[in-house]
């Protein structure tokens, strides 16, 4: 691993927090980040290069790269630090992005947050898919399920999931806000958020940890020390803690899975608050 001069981040989100754990156990120069999927390929990437000696050479091969439209932009390392969100790149010269509203479909200005939509030749259909659920607008525009919004350069950022938004009493919540507080906590070494049903609420706050090693953290601790950073709402209702995160074939971590092994393993969470 002394050898390794970079990374790509390319099939899941990367924040703040493990940028930092990155950059303290390897000596990297650069690192990449991209976004995209199979239905729309290549949507956005972002170079970053790490201060550090000898990278002139590496500087001139990104700039002799771009130059072939395989990189879209330099993002600097301060940008990353300061992101709430996962940073996703800059929008490739070959592609639309438009973030539009969740329930109206209308599109929204920069730094509006929404669902991502696609359009570029690279959009693919799918074979058999249902009329009345289709992913494609009748004008081409691919709507991804994802959320994120665009800034002023057209650098795109990730903020989740439609399908995760968690709706807690009519509020609409977003997991990865809470679990990026999460991670920042001394004793969190991994969190996921969940909603969960709720006779009262429609679904309440439902957070997953894997505490660091040795450890002694407890469920009431961890809600005082959240409290100052969210807002009553969004705190967890529950948190449940457990030795690791189970992942799927693809490496990511199984939500189904977890959720599952929650709303399985602890019967109270199925009562209301």
């Amino acid at each position: 691993m002394k050898s390794l001069l970079g990374v790509a981040f390319t099939s899941a989100a990367v924040n703040n927090s493990i940028l930092q754990k990155i950059m303290k156990s390897l000596n990297l120069y650069f690192f990449m980040v991209s976004y995209g999927s199979s239905e729309a390929g290549s949507v956005a990437n972002g170079t970053c290069f790490i201060n550090r000696k000898n990278s002139l050479l590496l500087l001139l091969l990104y700039k002799l790269l771009s130059h072939t439209n395989l990189l879209s932009g330099l993002i600097h390392y301060k940008e990353f630090e300061k992101a709430v969100y996962s940073i996703g790149g800059k929008v490739d010269k070959v592609v639309e992005v438009r973030i539009l509203h969740p329930e109206t479909g209308q599109a929204l200005p920069p730094h509006e947050h929404g669902e991502i939509a696609i359009r570029s030749h690279r959009v693919m259909r799918y074979f058999n898919e249902i009329y009345d659920k289709t992913s494609v607008t009748a004008d081409g525009w691919y709507k991804s399920g994802d959320l994120g919004f665009l800034d002023d350069r057209s650098h795109l950022t990730i903020t989740g999931r439609l399908h995760r938004m968690i709706s807690r009493g009519g509020e609409k919540i977003s997991p990865v806000e809470i679990e990026n507080v999460l991670l920042r906590h001394k004793d969190v070494d991994e969190a996921l958020v969940i909603g969960i049903p709720d006779e009262l609420y429609g679904e309440q706050v439902c957070a997953c940890i894997v505490a660091k090693q040795g450890s002694s953290i407890t469920s009431e601790k961890l809600k005082n020390d959240l409290a100052p950073y969210l807002t009553a709402f969004k705190l967890p209702r529950h948190i449940v803690f457990l030795p690791m995160f189970p992942l799927s074939p693809t490496g990511k971590i199984s939500i189904a899975e977890i959720k599952s092994m929650v709303l399985n393993g602890t019967g109270e969470l199925r009562k209301n608050a």
